[in-house]
């Protein structure tokens, strides 16, 4: 495990990973590109945690629709795979005398 410096909204932290540095810190890119996205959006005020706040929960609605297509797509792909089974099965089962 190693120790990572990344840069996410201004604010600096050292974190432990075994993931790969280029990786950590391009997530940490993201983060930081939505971040001053919202925050041009916003009133001047706004104070940065609620601007985090809607990062991570833009970041999550995402995850949440990834995982559900995903899922769907998995069932499809399982759906066609058991009728192609089945279609073989019947052709097969022709050709026996």
């Amino acid at each position: 495990m190693q120790t990572i410096n990344i840069t996410v909204a201004g604010q600096s932290f050292q974190i432990r990973s075994d993931a790969d540095p280029d990786y950590l810190t391009g997530l940490a890119r993201e983060v930081s590109d939505r971040f001053k996205k919202l925050k041009q959006q916003g009133p001047r005020n706004e104070q940065d945690i609620k601007i985090m706040a809607m990062v991570a929960i833009t970041l999550l609605d995402e995850l949440q629709s990834t995982r559900s297509s995903y899922d769907s797509l998995k069932e499809k792909t399982r759906d066609f795979a058991v009728g192609l089974i089945a279609r073989i099965d019947e052709l097969l089962s022709r050709e026996e005398p």
